[in-house]
């Protein structure tokens, strides 16, 4: 018997409902996988917080309000996208990690330690792209935008995540 949570293999044809809802015809059903661990009971869900926060593939399993605040997140994310791009914004990335030494990493950046080659090296997670990108713009890169991943090391909690998504944008000479 499968669960919710297992692991399994399909094959078929994709076609739409007559409620215009994505289906699969399955032609083909291997089971890959049993989840090991059971997951929370169905009608209430995880009722930790802290567990919500932590283990979010579990969340998205059992919770669609989590799920319809993610599909949210997408949407924005795409919105944003398709907004700065019209007004002819280029998308760029930045460096996420940092080697120790480099100019003025240290001035907004989480330091961690890593292993390389053997090696154990200091080396630098960003706050904000924002010294990167003033680089790109002195260079005269014109208007640009970055949706990325920056982390703090100070607080931590439900609403201080370590780790988080961040828009940061730039258009030179706008005058306002």
């Amino acid at each position: 018997i499968m669960d919710v949570g297992d692991f399994a293999w399909f094959e078929g044809k994709l076609f739409r409902t007559k409620t215009d809802e994505l289906t699969l015809e399955a032609k083909q059903l291997q089971f890959v996988t049993k989840g090991v661990r059971p997951l929370p009971e169905k009608w209430h869900g995880l009722t930790d917080i802290e567990a919500r926060y932590r283990q979010r593939y579990v969340d998205l399993i059992v919770s669609d309000e989590s799920r319809e605040v993610f599909r949210s997140r997408t949407r924005i994310v795409q919105y944003l996208r398709s907004f700065l791009d019209a007004l002819d914004f280029m998308e760029v990335e930045t460096p996420i990690v940092s080697q120790a030494g480099v100019t003025d990493v240290h001035l907004a950046s989480v330091q961690a330690l890593r292993h390389i080659n053997g090696k154990l090296q200091t080396q630098y997670l960003q706050t904000s792209p924002e010294f990167a990108m003033k680089r790109l713009l002195a260079s005269g890169s014109g208007p640009i935008y970055q949706i990325c991943k920056v982390f703090r090391d100070d607080e931590h909690g439900r609403k201080h995540n370590s780790e988080f998504t961040m828009l940061e944008w730039y258009r030179p000479g706008l005058d306002l």
